[in-house]
């Protein structure tokens, strides 16, 4: 009613220009259209039955339009939030770091972790535990909630949040089942080993593991005279004059001696180095062990004692002058002198007599 028709109508009055009276004895009438109304939060025909929900206000004509599980006052229509929501129709899930009814609580939360905003139970990010996840994944452990199990062998450690294995140092691969691979060693087998002669490195520290007959921090210096053997650890047991190999320790005999220990000097036919080659002296000749050189029995000379001291000479090494005389000739070994006829004695120097 009223000029600008913006004034409601008088109480037990409804319609055009108000004209009409309600016929709801003390209650009041819709004003438009003169229906009865129950008082807020109640209808039925005596107003004694309770709001049905999803309703409010006078007969329950309003619908409520409260979010997320929150109830509605029959009488007022204000919505009742459930915890962890906010907002005029509880539309609205609680800011960050506040939880439960009326977002009231204060999130307790470590790590970065986040809080349920209705319970304010925390949630753990990877790699973190604990009820407010102040605890990393303890020694063996990684992921949300630390309920996975690193899968890292010989003594590596993994990423709590991913379970990367970081291998301990001499080790690789994406489990570190892996040795580092020849010539590196260390962690991340970053490092390049410095063993000489075909030394090993230990593939944790380094270290070098020497081949038979080299030692050293690096396997650089052979074994002293007379020893052999991994760490140059055993003598050598072989006669004066030889040597023994650095690696194995077999013997090395000089020219004219042969054996294990080259204790035995070659037989009378053989000579030089192991006693593979044969003599060829003649005549009785006997040849050094060592060069194979001739040594010739008297009246023999040359250098196989093929031939005859030369005449006038005799002896070991023809160098005696035969001493006979008259044209006699003298043994070739012993000197003793072949006289001509009509001589006689030890160097033929007498005739013989006349009686022959």
């Amino acid at each position: 009613m009223g000029t600008e028709c913006n004034t409601p109508c008088p109480a037990g009055h409804y319609g055009p220009g108000c004209m009409k009276a309600c016929m709801c004895g003390l209650r009041p009438c819709d004003p438009s259209t003169g229906v009865c109304l129950c008082p807020a939060g109640n209808k039925g025909p005596n107003c004694n039955q309770a709001c049905s929900e999803g309703q409010w206000g006078q007969s329950c004509l309003r619908k409520c339009e409260c979010q997320n599980g929150a109830t509605c006052n029959s009488v007022t229509g204000e919505c009742h939030c459930q915890p962890g929501y906010v907002g005029p129709t509880c539309e609205a899930t609680c800011p960050a770091g506040r939880y439960g009814v009326n977002c009231s609580g204060i999130c307790g939360c470590l790590n970065g972790a986040s809080c349920d905003h209705r319970t304010g139970r925390c949630q753990c990010l990877p790699g973190f535990t604990g009820l407010s996840c102040g605890q990393p994944c303890p020694l063996g452990r990684f992921g949300q909630d630390c309920v996975q199990v690193c899968d890292c062998n010989d003594g590596g450690g993994c990423d709590k949040v991913t379970g990367e294995c970081t291998c301990a140092p001499g080790w690789r691969g994406s489990q570190c089942k892996l040795k580092c691979e020849e010539g590196r060693y260390g962690a991340g087998c970053a490092m390049n080993c410095s063993c000489a002669n075909g030394g090993e490195c230990d593939h944790i520290s380094g270290a070098c593991m020497c081949r038979p007959g080299w030692r050293g921090t690096f396997c650089s210096r052979p074994c002293p005279d007379g020893f052999w053997g991994i760490e140059c650890r055993y003598q050598c047991d072989c006669d004066v004059g030889a040597t023994c190999d650095p690696a194995t320790g077999v013997c090395s005999c000089p020219p004219g001696k042969r054996g294990h220990h080259c204790s035995n000097t070659c037989p009378e036919d053989r000579w030089g180095s192991d006693c593979q080659h044969v003599c060829l002296c003649h005549n009785g000749g006997t040849c050094d062990r060592v060069s194979g050189a001739c040594v010739c029995t008297p009246g023999y000379t040359g250098a196989t004692c093929q031939e005859r001291c030369p005449t006038g000479t005799f002896g070991s090494g023809c160098q005696h002058t035969c001493l006979c005389q008259h044209g006699a000739n003298c043994q070739h070994d012993t000197g003793a002198c072949v006289c001509p006829p009509g001589y006689t004695g030890t160097h033929c120097q007498r005739e013989c007599g006349p009686d022959g």
